[in-house]
């Protein structure tokens, strides 16, 4: 049986609740690009396309994992969130998202560990400022909900 090529994909869906909307892992893949990713997922699992999104896998959130130092910290989670249910919700963010995940982000962030270290303090306050807004903003929404 021959390897299969390509990068490894994480699949994530958004799906309304209510008046939330939520984001779900839907499994990852083995592709050649996004789009192959999402149509072997789609078809896998018989979901429509639109509305699914894909992250290469171990990739994802290069700057912030730079700055806070650990791809699993809390506020890494929180942007990758943000990511997924604002920026992915307009079309300048979607251009963002694509810049970033086709080598912006990754150039960034290496930049930031190499040269750049001194750029980390004032990053993370921009950071730090998009996830307090963007939990903030999730708290009202929620509690109007209720």
């Amino acid at each position: 049986m021959a390897k299969e090529e390509g990068k490894k994909y994480r699949i994530y869906s958004k799906k309304l609740e209510g008046k939330e909307s939520r984001t779900y892992c839907e499994g990852e893949v083995i592709a050649e690009n996004e789009r192959d990713a999402i149509s072997k997922v789609s078809a896998n699992k018989r979901l429509s396309m639109e509305g699914l999104s894909a992250e290469p896998v171990g990739q994802g959130c290069f700057v912030a994992s730079a700055v806070y130092g650990d791809s699993n910290a809390h506020e890494v989670s929180v942007l990758r969130e943000y990511r997924d249910n604002v920026l992915m919700n307009s079309t300048f963010g979607r251009r963002f998202v694509e810049w970033y995940y086709n080598g912006g982000g990754e150039r960034i962030a290496g930049l930031v560990k190499g040269k750049g270290r001194f750029m980390i303090p004032l990053i993370r306050k921009g950071l730090d400022f998009i996830v307090d807004s963007y939990q903030s903003n999730r708290q009202v929404n929620s509690s109007d909900n209720k």
